[in-house]
């Protein structure tokens, strides 16, 4: 990470089935982020705190729609922020993010993170912090989600 990104270069690539946009977690199945772009011998991995980045969310016990993004100032806390909920969604400390699968390469129910603050701004609209289930600092290895089926 630094001031102005959160991401990392992996040394397997389009040669080794690796594309953009393939889902990215740890060991224990935690979202670590996607692959953004790459060659034949590398992928960049951009996480889900990147200030650019942003994904499909389901957020509590009813799983209401959501958008996770990255921003700067939450970025350097580790975190991100969850926008664009649906009608009647009131998200609350502890609950669950997870994906929604609206990326196509990434999975539908994929732990994302935990909701850790929620609060409210000057202008009366609520904000949502997140904090990512994987250690994104003190990654040593990761796995790619290269293909997956969906079973009705």
């Amino acid at each position: 990470a630094s001031n102005w990104g959160s991401s990392f270069t992996l040394s397997k690539g389009g040669s080794d089935g690796i594309e953009p946009g393939d889902c990215v977690i740890t060991e224990y199945g935690a979202v670590v982020g996607t692959v953004t772009e790459g060659g034949s011998g590398w992928s960049t991995v951009t996480t889900v705190i990147d200030a650019t980045g942003s994904l499909g969310a389901l957020v509590g016990v009813d799983r209401h729609a959501a958008l996770l993004e990255g921003d700067f100032s939450m970025m350097r806390r580790g975190q991100a922020y969850l926008t664009g909920f649906t009608a009647g969604a009131a998200p609350e400390v502890g609950d669950e993010v997870l994906t929604s699968g609206s990326e196509g390469g990434v999975p539908q129910g994929a732990n994302i993170g935990t909701v850790t603050e929620v609060g409210e701004r000057g202008d009366g609209s609520t904000y949502v912090v997140v904090t990512p289930a994987a250690d994104l600092g003190s990654l040593s290895q990761v796995f790619i989600i290269e293909e997956f089926s969906v079973a009705e």
